[in-house]
């Protein structure tokens, strides 16, 4: 998963947890669930666009980025369901399980990856070195896109009871 994915796939999950109810949106199952239609929506936005896996790619495969989808599953699906919101240290613990867990299994699937390194001596030596190289990034951003969702609701919860405290004091004048 290249950084574009990431980011389409943030963007795609946090549309589809926004707009769930609460009671939905807590489920593990909706979460999972979230998370693999996360991952497949960035690979269908990117496909056209890949231009990574258009040249990495034998012919003889496909260039979609099936990898994405296994990748985004576990990777938002196992954070989002066992992180706890209010404790850092659970959201960093998570973030890194997750990621660890979504780059080994997106290795199988990434064929852009393995035709990267297709005639290098090692292949899943440095397949699988290039893929834990990346769980740092992985870890980091996950962090930054879930605290951008935890000030999106702190904000609006803010609002909320801004707009709920500023009705209550107008009826009370007018009485």
């Amino acid at each position: 998963m290249f950084c574009l994915d990431f980011i389409t796939s943030f963007a795609a999950h946090h549309v589809l947890v926004s707009f769930a109810p609460e009671s939905i949106a807590s489920d593990s199952r909706f979460q999972y669930s979230a998370a693999c239609l996360a991952g497949l929506t960035s690979a269908i936005v990117l496909y056209p666009f890949d231009l990574v896996r258009k040249a990495t790619v034998p012919s003889n495969q496909t260039t979609f980025a099936m990898s994405t989808i296994p990748f985004a599953t576990c990777y938002l699906g196992i954070y989002f369901v066992n992180r706890d919101a209010e404790s850092v240290p659970s959201r960093v613990k998570w973030a890194v399980v997750s990621s660890v867990v979504g780059v080994a299994v997106e290795l199988p699937f990434d064929a852009a990856k393995w035709g990267m390194f297709r005639n290098a001596s090692r292949v899943t030596t440095s397949a699988v070195m290039t893929t834990v190289l990346r769980v740092p990034l992985a870890v980091g951003l996950l962090l930054a896109y879930d605290q951008f969702g935890i000030g999106i609701r702190k904000s609006a919860e803010t609002q909320i009871q801004w707009h709920a405290s500023d009705i209550l004091r107008n009826t009370t004048n007018s009485e």
